[in-house]
């Protein structure tokens, strides 16, 4: 976890390059996070592309409304429109 590092004083770094440290340790954390949310929100994104594109879908046609093959393999008019 970025967020919660803090530089060990000792462990020999002085006062200024600890501080630094904890500046680029900063940077890159605010980096890292914002990395997190552009894939999370490209990803809601697409889930939101892919339920709309769901929807957009027209419905299949009843069987009702499908002509019925003849003998000869072509189709015929429906009943109601002949």
């Amino acid at each position: 976890d970025f967020t919660s590092w803090e530089p060990d004083t000792s462990t020999g770094l002085s006062e200024e390059r600890a501080d630094m440290a904890k500046k680029i340790h900063d940077a890159t954390a605010q980096k890292a996070q914002a990395r997190l949310d552009a894939a999370a929100a490209a990803e809601a994104a697409a889930a939101e592309q892919a339920a709309n594109a769901d929807a957009d879908v027209p419905a299949a046609p009843e069987a009702a409304d499908i002509p019925a093959p003849t003998n000869d393999g072509a189709a015929s008019a429906p009943k109601d429109k002949a």
